[in-house]
């Protein structure tokens, strides 16, 4: 039953686009995805449904890379060497190769860049989050740009509006931010991933210590990975508080923004209307200048 969740909850993702491949790995795909539907048969062609089910199990976004014939024979040449291959093995070997994937099991989110040091990246961006990092897609068509691993991200955070990763790219610290009201869900996925790694390694760590204890090993001891842990601990709790700190600063920089931005706008539409007033006075001064004009010529008309 989990397999088959997980199956159809990846293939919905991968057949969305979700999942950048080659030719070779989408034809795999396509391939065991047919034998997940219809199992095996000698000649596919014959089947009716054999034409819908290509268009139907190839991204879109794949399928305009190559003419629609070689897409068919090539297919269909995997699909036959698959004769010995049950529709749950297909589920399996579907599985295996999305999740080989840096990127594979991503939560994704669409973001706009407002700060790129290194200035790679496009406007509009697709960001992936995993166990293994951040991962950065262009959208249209989608393209696999780079990835952060986890050990590489050292502090992040997130406002209303944007998102923030400090992470070390070739060696170098770069603080890269985006435009998102996912902010929160974002962090939250990273932090998620994170904690199940140091939860791991925790769980390891207790385990070798167990079993030095039992070995009657100096209690006293403490192993090097688990000083290395608690370092550790104390490094990312650290982080978390900067990380913190500098999201409510940025929730207070825009706080203080917005509330800028109205008092301006107020101090404009008062203006405005100092200004509409002015001009009404102006214009009726300019019409009481117009009838004494006018009175003064017909009392000099009617003098001469």
């Amino acid at each position: 039953m989990f397999v088959q969740l997980s199956y159809v909850q990846l293939q919905h993702d991968y057949i969305l686009g979700n999942y950048p491949v080659g030719r070779d790995d989408a034809s795999q795909l396509s391939a065991l995805q047919i034998l997940v539907e219809i199992g095996f048969i000698d000649n596919p062609e014959s089947c009716v449904e054999w034409i819908s089910l290509l268009e139907r199990f190839l991204p879109r976004q794949v399928a305009i890379t190559r003419a629609k014939r070689d897409w068919e024979l090539d297919i269909i040449s995997r699909f036959q060497l698959m004769e010995h291959l049950s529709k749950d093995d297909a589920r399996q070997q579907f599985l295996r190769i999305l999740r080989t994937l840096p990127y594979g099991n991503s939560v994704f989110f669409s973001v706009r860049k407002i700060d790129d040091p290194i200035g790679l990246l496009p406007g509009k961006i697709i960001l992936g989050i995993n166990k293994r990092g951040v991962h950065f897609f262009r959208p249209v068509p989608k393209e696999y740009l780079h990835s952060a691993e986890l050990r590489d991200i050292m502090q992040f955070g997130s406002s209303n509006t944007a998102v923030f990763f400090k992470m070390r790219v070739a060696g170098v610290l770069h603080i890269f931010q985006f435009e998102t009201k996912q902010g929160e869900e974002i962090c939250v996925a990273l932090q998620t991933h994170i904690n199940d790694v140091m939860l791991r390694r925790y769980s390891k760590a207790r385990s070798a210590n167990s079993v030095t204890s039992q070995n009657d090993v100096n209690h006293a001891y403490k192993p090097p990975n688990i000083e290395m842990y608690e370092k550790h601990v104390q490094e990312l709790t650290k982080t978390v508080e900067e990380s913190q700190k500098q999201a409510d600063q940025l929730r207070e920089d825009l706080q203080l923004k917005t509330k800028q931005e109205t008092e301006m706008q107020e101090e404009l539409e008062g203006l405005k209307d100092t200004l509409q007033s002015e001009r009404q006075s102006s214009k009726e001064v300019k019409n009481e200048l117009d009838k004494l004009k006018s009175l003064c010529d017909e009392k000099e008309s009617a003098l001469q």
